[in-house]
C-alpha cells in the first residue's frame, strides 16, 4: 500500500533537515559570514614586518618580522587580544586597558601625539587604489588612510599599538626629523630623517569571523607584553633578548 502523499513529503523533509544538521556539525565554519576588509602591509621601526587587517567586524595585527605576534579585537566588546602560534598563549584585556598599556613599554616606543596640529599642508593622492591623506609640516610627514565609516575602535588600537600620529584614521606612514639628543643613548641626533612607518601594499580581502578570535585551546599568559616578547622569540632571536626584557 502506498503512504500517503503528505507523509512521504513529511519524510523527504525530515531527511533534508538531518543531512543539512550532520554537514553544519562536521563543517561548523562552512556558513561563516564572510565579509570584506581591506590588508595594509606594513613595515613598523619597532615590531618589523607585518599587516593589519581592518572590517567593519573587526581588527587584526598579524606580525611576520621576528617577534611573531598576532593581536585581534571585535565588536560588540572590542576587547583586545594578543596570542601565538608558536608557544600557543594569550592575554585578552579591555580596550581601555590596552590604551594604557599598549604592546611595548614607552622605554622602547615613545608615544607622539595623536594629532598633527603644528601647522601643516594637507593633500589627497591615490595608492594601491586607495584615496590617502598626506599631512606634511616642516619636521613631518604623515599618511593615513580615513576611516570612511570603519569603528573609530580601529583608530584607538593602531595608536596604542604603534604611538605614532594618526590623525584619525589609518596611518600609512609616518617620517619625521629628529631635533634633539636620543635620550637613552646620548646620540647626536638633529637632522637625521627617521622612518617609523611604511606601507608596501594595500589590498581588498574577504574577511571572517575566526580571523577576529584567539584559536581554541591556547594558554592564558600573564600579560600582553609576556605574550609579545615569547619563549619561542627569546631562543630563536638571542641577540634580541635586551630588548625583549625591556618589552617585559
Amino acid at each position: 500500500m502506498q503512504a500517503p502523499l503528505n507523509n512521504r513529503f513529511t519524510g523527504q523533509a525530515k531527511l533534508l533537515l538531518l543531512t543539512v544538521l550532520c554537514f553544519l556539525i562536521s563543517y561548523p565554519d562552512a556558513f561563516a559570514a564572510v565579509n570584506k576588509g581591506i590588508r595594509i602591509y606594513q613595515t613598523n621601526a619597532v615590531f618589523g614586518a607585518g599587516h593589519v587587517t581592518v572590517s567593519p567586524d573587526g581588527f587584526r595585527m598579524e606580525n611576520t618580522g621576528r617577534l611573531k605576534f598576532i593581536l585581534v579585537a571585535k565588536p560588540p566588546s572590542w576587547q583586545v587580544s594578543v596570542f601565538r602560534n608558536d608557544d600557543k598563549t594569550f592575554f585578552t584585556e579591555s580596550l581601555t586597558q590596552f590604551e594604557d598599556t599598549g604592546l611595548v613599554s614607552g622605554l622602547i616606543s615613545a608615544a607622539k601625539e595623536r594629532f598633527i596640529r603644528e601647522k601643516n599642508r594637507e593633500s589627497t593622492f591615490i595608492w594601491s587604489e586607495k584615496k590617502l591623506v598626506r599631512v606634511t609640516t616642516s619636521t613631518q610627514t604623515l599618511k593615513y588612510l580615513p576611516l570612511n565609516g570603519l569603528p573609530p575602535q580601529i583608530e584607538r588600537i593602531i595608536y596604542a599599538a604603534y604611538k605614532c600620529p594618526t590623525q584619525g584614521g589609518i596611518p600609512t606612514g609616518f617620517t619625521r626629523t629628529l631635533l634633539q639628543r636620543d635620550y637613552m643613548t646620548g646620540m647626536r641626533n638633529q637632522g637625521r630623517m627617521e622612518n617609523t612607518l611604511q606601507t608596501s601594499k594595500i589590498e581588498d580581502i574577504k574577511t571572517d569571523s575566526k580571523m577576529f578570535s584567539v584559536p581554541p585551546g591556547y594558554k592564558l599568559s600573564k600579560s600582553i607584553r609576556e605574550v609579545v616578547a615569547g619563549s619561542s622569540t627569546r631562543q630563536k632571536n638571542v641577540d634580541f633578548e635586551a630588548l625583549l626584557d625591556q618589552i617585559k
